[in-house]
């Protein structure tokens, strides 16, 4: 069987699906030009272009919101957090090594943000009234 390749264009990004007749290649081939897309931007963001970090926010945003939703199990939280995740990745992004593609470096930015919201907020005095009557 022929492989088949589509193009979707979208802004700042081309997306190339390769089709074949096994799953795991086409798999493995999106994983390769994600990665690629990625360091292309993240050395961009690195050089001062804050314009290619969008593009990293805008193709993560969803991970983000909703692995920091999963954790924090608040919506007003979950976008805290997300908030804190994307400026810990730019404030931290010269320490990408590029060993794991940069959706799990940001991925455990998040996890453990969310973990750190978690802590902090279970620190706060906790009270709740209670209603004592004699009978």
């Amino acid at each position: 069987m022929t492989p088949t390749f589509k193009i979707r264009l979208q802004p700042w990004v081309i997306f190339f699906t390769f089709y074949v007749t096994q799953g795991q290649n086409r798999a493995s081939y999106r994983a390769t030009m994600s990665h690629n897309q990625d360091q292309h931007y993240i050395d961009r963001a690195l050089s001062g272009d804050t314009r290619a970090f969008e593009v990293l926010i805008e193709n993560y945003k969803h991970m983000v919101f909703t692995l920091a939703l999963k954790m924090v199990k608040n919506r007003e939280d979950a976008e805290e957090v997300a908030q804190d995740a994307f400026i810990k990745a730019y404030s931290a992004l010269s320490t990408f090594k590029g060993d794991s593609k940069f959706s799990t470096w940001l991925y455990k930015i998040v996890y453990y943000r969310s973990l750190d919201y978690l802590k902090k907020n279970k620190r706060q005095l906790q009270t709740t009234a209670i209603d004592v009557s004699e009978e």
